[in-house]
């Protein structure tokens, strides 16, 4: 008798878990949908914000006349793949060649120095390539740990430290007012 009864609950417990269970569905559902909606809602936003600071990023460029104007879309991808901020490596790229207005060999980036200047394919391959340098290459570990602008100097350009820091500095400042700094994600 125990057993039947214990039988009978455990069918119970069956049917009403069978009768519930579109409703359990129906909430992973709804909650399967607000998770779709919420990362729909955050794409549109990092796509818009995107957007925005490429505009800006072009006008910034286009102020200065820059050949650099139409590459936003790299300089921002770099800036990603690598981990560093678009705009410290277009403050270089002041310093270095004026954003590309005075450069020899595609070496916006004072790439090599004046005794031993490296040539690039393109303006953009010079902003890859120090990027790539900066945050890979033990000579930059110590900035790569601190994210110093001084300690990036002291390996970058040791002659001439002092100037460049107060140059990079500033122009960082000045392209971060005008866009904030942004990294694809």
């Amino acid at each position: 008798m125990k057993i039947l009864i214990a039988l009978g609950v455990i069918i119970g417990i069956l049917i009403i878990l069978l009768i519930n269970t579109p409703s359990l569905e129906v909430s992973f559902n709804i909650d399967a949908n607000i998770k779709v909606v919420k990362q729909e809602q955050l794409e549109k936003e990092r796509k818009i914000k995107y957007n925005n600071t490429k505009a800006n990023l072009r006008k910034y460029l286009a102020g200065y006349n820059s050949p650099l104007e139409g590459s936003e879309d790299r300089i921002l991808s770099i800036g990603s793949k690598y981990r560093i901020s678009p705009s410290l490596l277009l403050a270089i790229a002041r310093v270095e060649s004026s954003l590309g207005i005075h450069y020899v060999k595609n070496n916006i980036m004072g790439i090599g120095g004046a005794d031993n200047m490296f040539g690039f394919n393109s303006m953009e391959d010079s902003i890859e390539y120090a990027a790539k340098l900066i945050t890979t290459d033990r000579a930059y570990k110590r900035f790569q740990v601190t994210g110093s602008i001084e300690d990036l100097a002291r390996v970058y350009c040791p002659p001439t430290a002092e100037e460049w820091i107060a140059g990079v500095t500033q122009f960082k400042a000045e392209i971060e007012e005008v866009v904030p700094d942004y990294r694809i994600n």
